[in-house]
């Protein structure tokens, strides 16, 4: 008796670990697919743009209390930080200002257009910190908030750094403090490039940081440069894999209501 008691616990206990490990990581809502709340790296969520699903890091739980996502991909085409036929600046013309870019009207006016309507319908309107303009040719380092629904990561988000000729923008994430490779990005193809942060240089007023394939560094606002989009959603959001968004893949989406 002793030995049939052993092997029926024996079986039960396996029969829960294989039903545990079928439910694991089985998430329900978008605040279980973040990174701080699942410690895992390769959770995403696939998001509509275009009608076709393209996938987004789920990095914090916490942006304003909201869940941050990251295009997992840069945009198809490079874009300038702000538009400049003549590539030449002048100190009045403040290329490197976040609220006046090209980049963020591009963001606001024309790619959330991009985004399925449900989605959209469901984005947070996001307080983002970023460099106030009085702060160039000056050993100033205020910043301030805008509102904004899509917008372009910090320096200090990706890297925790604002050196000595920039002002902090908000807070280092964790995602990438835990591990520096994953700030660098690429196109769909795999093809790496640099992309803009939001966050300027002050010696001069149209010096922009990105971040590139190695590291972060600066460049005029004027050249081109990757666009990775990040936007905040609900952590309620209700999310359910599925087999059938991406052909050969089970993908995280948005569930839709029933």
């Amino acid at each position: 008796m002793p030995r049939l008691k052993m092997f029926f616990l024996l079986v039960t206990n396996l029969f829960v670990c294989i039903i545990l490990a079928g439910c694991e990581g089985k998430a329900e809502t978008l605040r279980e697919l973040s990174y701080d709340v699942s410690k895992k790296t390769d959770n995403e969520i696939c998001i509509k743009e275009n009608g076709f699903f393209t996938p987004y890091l789920v990095l914090t739980e916490d942006y304003e209390g909201c869940v941050l996502l990251l295009r997992k991909y840069l945009l198809d085409d490079t874009r300038p930080f702000k538009k400049n036929d003549s590539h030449s600046w002048s100190y009045h013309d403040f290329g490197a200002y976040y609220e006046e870019s090209s980049i963020d009207s591009f963001l606001n006016k024309e790619f959330i257009g991009a985004i399925d309507s449900k989605v959209k319908e469901s984005i947070v309107l996001s307080h983002v910190v970023i460099s106030s303009k009085s702060n160039f040719g000056t050993p100033k380092r205020d910043t301030h908030t805008i509102p904004r629904k899509i917008f372009l990561l910090s320096l200090t988000e990706l890297t925790g750094k604002a050196r000595g000729t920039s002002a902090p923008e908000g807070s280092y994430l964790r995602y990438f403090k835990d591990d520096y490779r994953r700030r660098f990005a690429s196109f769909s193809n795999g093809e790496a490039c640099p992309y803009w942060t939001r966050q300027p240089e002050f010696f001069v007023s149209y010096s922009v940081f990105t971040m590139g394939t190695r590291g972060y560094s600066s460049g005029g606002a004027d050249i081109g440069s990757g666009v990775r989009p990040a936007f905040c959603l609900p952590p309620s959001v209700p999310v359910v894999l599925s087999d059938e968004a991406v052909e050969g893949k089970s993908v995280y989406i948005m569930k839709e209501e029933e």
